[in-house]
């Protein structure tokens, strides 16, 4: 008895091991949830739902876009890390909530807790502003800044997240201090700016009203074609933060399973459906590969480090 005992214990040791690696092999077989930490309608919402088709007909499989707002993307964010680790449960979203989150707010997660799989599209962010007569440029922008520290406002989204980051680099890298007005959606930091509620934005939502100061991508000019980047302007430390559209795993997600995803994300980003969805939201298409995206995250966790240290997060 006690032989058939430690028999049975043994298979079901061995059975407990097998399954995601076994599954590995047949993946997938049933449709995907694909979490989108943010609320409905937003970029990365349409974005994933863009690409969707050409995954589903790269896999055979249907993908179940599923928004999960709240705390700054951190809710859907941490259920995807707490889900099976079998590829059935993916997250988009973006870089930032992994590198800088966990800096600025309390997290349930660690730094870079869930391995990317790639990135699809790297929306342009720029500084800017709707009264081109007052700040008909940076550095007129900088010199007002600097003359009245604190009374010149920026719109930023929300707090603790990379929007703020932005700010407070922009302050650090300008010698200036802004007022951080921050707003729950895009299209109410639009709306304050035009209202002249405040006298700055930055922000990654196109609009032909907005005056660009500078921008932050050094690769911007078919989306900006008369902009200027922070790079040029000379600023160049203002080029190293970018906020990556990317997918994401669990932890301990079978390599097999996530480099056949990345495969037919890869494939998919050439569709003509999500490409239309990108021109449309002029945010450019563009693949990058987990290793692109966990150099990308060192760089910002480094970054981060170096504002905590100076005091600049406190």
């Amino acid at each position: 008895m006690k032989k058939l005992v430690l028999s049975l214990a043994a298979v079901l040791f061995a059975v407990a091991l097998w399954p995601l690696h076994a599954l590995a092999a047949a993946y997938p077989d049933r449709p995907i949830t694909v979490i989108v930490p943010y609320t409905p309608g937003g970029n990365v919402d349409m974005l994933a739902r863009g690409i969707a088709p050409a995954i589903e007909e790269e896999l055979g499989v249907k993908l179940i876009i599923t928004p999960t707002p709240g705390a700054g993307g951190t809710v859907g964010t941490m259920k995807m890390i707490q889900s099976r680790p079998d590829g059935y449960t993916l997250l988009i979203g973006n870089q930032t909530t992994l590198s800088m989150k966990p800096f600025l707010q309390k997290t349930r997660f660690k730094l870079g807790g869930a391995p990317p799989i790639c990135g699809i599209a790297l929306p342009i962010h720029i500084l800017g502003t709707s009264d081109s007569k007052r700040f008909p440029s940076l550095e007129a922008f900088i010199a007002e800044a600097r003359k009245n520290p604190e009374q010149v406002s920026v719109a930023i989204l929300g707090r603790g997240g990379f929007h703020e980051v932005l700010a407070i680099e922009v302050m650090r890298e300008l010698g200036i201090k802004l007022k951080m007005v921050p707003f729950n959606s895009g299209p109410e930091q639009v709306a304050a700016l035009r209202g002249g509620h405040v006298d700055s934005i930055i922000t990654d939502n196109y609009n032909t009203e907005i005056s660009i100061l500078a921008s932050f991508n050094n690769d911007y000019k078919d989306t900006y074609p008369d902009a200027k980047s922070f790079s040029e302007l000379g600023y160049p430390n203002l080029g190293k933060l970018f906020n990556i559209y990317s997918f994401y795993a669990p932890l301990g997600t079978p390599q097999e399973v996530v480099d056949t995803f990345a495969a037919a994300v890869k494939k998919a980003i050439t569709s003509e459906q999500f490409l239309a969805v990108s021109k449309n939201l002029h945010i450019p298409a563009e693949y990058l590969t987990a290793e692109d995206l966990r150099k990308q995250i060192e760089s910002d966790i480094a970054i981060m480090q170096d504002l905590k240290k100076s005091g600049l997060l406190d």
